[in-house]
């Protein structure tokens, strides 16, 4: 069990274009199990790219270190964090819009859910929330709710508003 300290952390998207995205995360945690738990530094980049109508995390590394001695003293402070955004130079609308289009309803889904829903509403053909539904049927078990699709559908259980309207 982990302890972040989010006015730590730092953000930084180096590279954003409509076929590749990275992001770095970066911030202190302590160990919370450990009884006098040293802060360490973590630093996690993503490398992103579109797959069907979501994006999919081709490459994650995390690097972890023990915290700087600067890095201790501002860490842990009960003072709310601020956030500082710099707008992005040369990075074409299309993301935006396609990251707004993005099929992700909840705030507490992880983002190797948001990545499933995308992939099995691709795959199923099926509106995104209905892919969602039927994946947290079945525990997230991809395979299982694959199954579990073809059986519905091949037994025409499956409601014609389950799929995007032709236009």
């Amino acid at each position: 069990m982990t302890m972040h300290d989010p006015g730590s952390f730092t953000v930084d998207v180096p590279v954003a274009d409509p076929k590749l995205m990275n992001v770095t995360l970066s911030g202190v945690f302590k160990q919370v199990v450990d009884r006098a738990p040293p802060v360490r530094f973590f630093t996690r980049s993503f490398t992103i790219v579109p797959e069907g109508s979501g994006y999919c995390i081709c490459n994650e590394q995390l690097y972890l270190t023990f915290a700087t001695s600067e890095q201790i003293k501002r860490s842990f402070k009960s003072s709310t964090p601020t956030m500082q955004v710099q707008q992005p130079v040369g990075v074409e609308a299309s993301i935006v819009s396609a990251e707004a289009n993005l099929p992700m309803q909840g705030e507490t889904l992880q983002p190797v859910q948001q990545v499933m829903i995308a992939k099995f509403s691709e795959i199923s053909g099926m509106l995104p929330q209905y892919s969602q539904l039927c994946l947290e049927q079945n525990g997230w078990d991809f395979d299982k709710a694959g199954k579990r699709f073809l059986q519905l559908k091949n037994g025409n259980q499956i409601p014609p508003e389950y799929f995007p309207q032709s236009s």
